[in-house]
């Protein structure tokens, strides 16, 4: 199954804030959506089990990114496509390329 990496982005019309962000791993039908951190942060997955997308609708850690499974590429992307604002204490551990 190959990557098809996206960011998709929602900012408020008036204010410009982001409101929320939803990082496309892969094409496929969500068979199951998995929901962390209190709702703030949702991981669709396929029915074979491979991530397909993470949606984040708030600021989390990264603690969070680190209880969903995931696999090279798929980090360097989060790593780099992130916005900061919506990552509290960088991207490091789990998704570092070292």
């Amino acid at each position: 199954m190959q990557n098809d990496f996206s960011v998709s982005v929602s900012v408020d019309d008036k204010t410009g804030e982001l409101l929320c962000v939803y990082f496309g791993i892969r094409q496929g039908k969500v068979a199951k959506t998995v929901e962390l951190a209190d709702g703030r942060v949702m991981a669709d997955y396929n029915s074979k089990g491979k991530l397909l997308g993470i949606e984040m609708i708030a600021p989390c850690t990264e603690k969070v990114l680190d209880q969903i499974d995931i696999e090279e590429p798929v980090r360097a992307f989060l790593k780099n496509a992130a916005p900061h604002q919506f990552i509290r204490g960088r991207l490091k551990k789990n998704l570092s390329l070292a």
